[in-house]
C-alpha cells in the first residue's frame, strides 16, 4: 500500500468512527439541553466533511500524470487540505457566536450523568484517534491528514471543556457553559488559521523545511564526482517533496558514468528524504580556472625538454600550472617507477594524481593507466608537438585530442 493510499484509508476510517461519535453528542446534547454538547456535535459533524474531503483530495492524487497535468494530481491533496481549514474557521467563529449568546442566556442543563459520559466518550475517541492520524501522518507526510490529526487534539480539549461546562449548572455556575464554548472556539480557530496557512504555502511552491535541504546538499556534496552545485530548488506538493538541481562534475567523465551517478544520487537522496518523489539533476562540466597540466619528459630541460610519449617510463614529468590561458614555469617532478619490470603505468599515473594533475598529455597509453586517471578525474590528451613548450601551447589553444579509451588493450599499440 503506498502512502496516498494509506493517508485515503485512515481518512474513511476517521470519518466513520467521528460521524458515530457525532450522533452521541448530538443526542446527548438534546436530551441535556447542553448547548456545549450541540456545538460539540456539529463540530463533529464538519469533522465528517473535512475526513470526508481528505479522503477525496487523496483519492485524487493518485491519478497518474497525464497530457493535461504532466506534474501529476498531488497538489489537489493540498487543495483539500485548504478546504478543510476553511470548514474549520467556519465553525471556529459559530462556536465563539454561540458561547457570547450563552454567556448571557445560561440553559439549564439536565440529565448531567448522560452528559458527562457523551463528553469522556468524546475525549477517549478523539485522543485516540489523534494518535492514529499523527503516526499516519508521519507516515504519508500528508497535509490533509495532519490537518485531521490537530484537530482531533483540539477535540480533546474541546470535549474536556465541555465535560466541566456540564457540571456549570450543578456548582453554581452556568455562565461557564458559554465561556467553555468561546474557549473552544479560540483552540479551533488557531488550528484553522495554522492548517490553511500550511495549505496555501504548498500550493505555492514553497519550499520544504530547511533541514530538508540540508539532507539533500549533504548527500550531493558526499560524492567526489560532483565538484559543485547550484540552484538547488525543493518544492511541496501534496505529501511529496519534488526538486532539481544542477551539479557539475569533473570534465573527464562521459555520459554513461554522470548518469549513473545521478541515479545514485537519487537514490540516496530519497533514503534520505523518503517523501521525496520526484529529484531532476542537471549535470554540467566542471570548468576550473586553474589547472594542472602532466608532460611526461624524456629529459630534464624544462619547457625545452623533449616529450616523451607514455607515463609508465618517463624519467620525469613536468607540472605546469595553467590559469586563464597562461602557463607558468613548470615544476618538474621525478618519477622513481620509470625502470621497474611492471605496473610502470599505474605507478606513474598514481605519482602524478596524488600531485594535483587536472590532465596529462600522452601518445599511447593502456588500459589499466587510462582507467586509474580517469577514477581519479584526471583527463588525458593525445600529445603532438616535440617539447613541453610547444605541448602547452597548443593545449592552451584547444588543438589537443581528448582521449576517451586506451590507445592500447592486452598489451599491444594500436596502429
Amino acid at each position: 500500500m503506498n502512502r496516498l493510499e494509506k493517508g485515503q484509508n485512515a481518512s474513511a476510517v476517521t470519518a466513520g468512527i467521528t460521524l458515530l461519535r457525532a450522533a452521541l453528542q448530538g443526542a446527548a446534547g438534546f436530551l441535556t439541553g447542553s448547548t456545549a454538547l450541540l456545538t460539540l456535535a456539529v463540530e463533529s459533524l464538519s469533522d465528517v466533511f473535512t475526513s470526508a474531503s481528505s479522503w477525496f483530495g487523496l483519492k485524487i492524487a493518485q491519478r497518474k500524470p497525464d497530457e493535461k497535468f504532466p506534474y501529476g494530481y498531488y497538489k489537489a491533496e493540498s487543495l483539500t487540505s485548504l478546504v478543510i481549514s476553511l470548514f474549520i474557521l467556519y465553525a471556529a467563529f459559530h462556536f465563539f457566536f454561540e458561547g457570547y449568546e450563552r454567556l448571557f442566556s445560561p440553559m439549564e442543563i439536565t440529565s448531567v450523568g448522560i452528559g458527562a459520559a457523551a463528553a469522556l466518550v468524546s475525549i477517549v475517541v478523539s485522543f485516540a484517534l489523534h494518535n492514529y492520524l499523527k503516526k499516519i501522518a508521519g507516515e504519508t507526510n500528508s497535509l490533509a491528514v495532519k490537518a485531521n490529526a490537530d484537530d482531533k487534539l483540539n477535540d480533546v480539549f474541546s470535549s474536556s471543556l465541555v465535560l466541566v461546562a456540564v457540571f456549570s449548572g450543578a456548582v453554581g455556575l452556568p455562565w461557564l457553559e458559554g465561556a467553555v464554548t468561546l474557549l473552544v472556539a479560540l483552540l479551533v480557530l488557531r488550528t484553522g488559521l495554522e492548517n490553511a496557512r500550511d495549505s496555501l504555502f504548498a500550493l505555492m511552491d514553497v519550499s520544504p523545511d530547511k533541514r530538508v535541504e540540508r539532507r539533500i546538499r549533504g548527500v550531493i556534496s558526499s560524492f567526489k564526482e560532483v565538484k559543485h552545485l547550484k540552484h538547488l530548488k525543493l518544492r511541496k506538493a501534496g505529501p511529496f517533496v519534488l526538486g532539481e538541481v544542477e551539479v557539475e562534475v569533473a570534465g573527464s567523465i562521459d555520459v554513461k558514468r554522470a548518469h549513473a551517478v545521478t541515479e545514485k544520487i537519487q537514490k540516496k537522496a530519497a533514503a534520505q528524504v523518503p517523501s521525496l518523489e520526484s529529484f531532476i539533476i542537471h549535470v554540467e562540466p566542471h570548468k576550473k580556472d586553474t589547472l594542472v597540466l602532466a608532460i611526461p619528459l624524456a629529459e630534464k630541460k624544462g619547457v625545452k625538454s623533449r616529450v616523451l610519449g607514455h607515463v609508465g617510463r618517463a624519467k620525469h614529468f613536468a607540472l605546469v600550472k595553467i590559469s586563464k590561458g597562461k602557463a607558468l614555469s613548470p615544476i618538474i617532478v621525478e618519477n622513481p617507477y620509470w625502470d621497474e619490470k611492471s605496473m610502470t603505468g599505474l605507478r606513474a599515473a598514481n605519482l602524478i594524481a596524488d600531485r594535483g594533475a587536472d590532465a596529462v598529455v600522452v601518445k599511447n597509453i593502456g588500459e589499466i593507466a587510462f582507467h586509474t586517471l580517469r577514477d581519479k578525474f584526471v583527463e588525458i590528451y593525445r600529445t603532438r608537438g616535440n617539447t613541453a613548450e610547444e605541448v602547452v601551447k597548443l593545449f592552451t589553444e584547444g588543438k589537443l585530442e581528448l582521449l576517451t579509451e586506451p590507445t592500447k588493450k592486452a598489451g599491444r599499440a594500436r596502429k
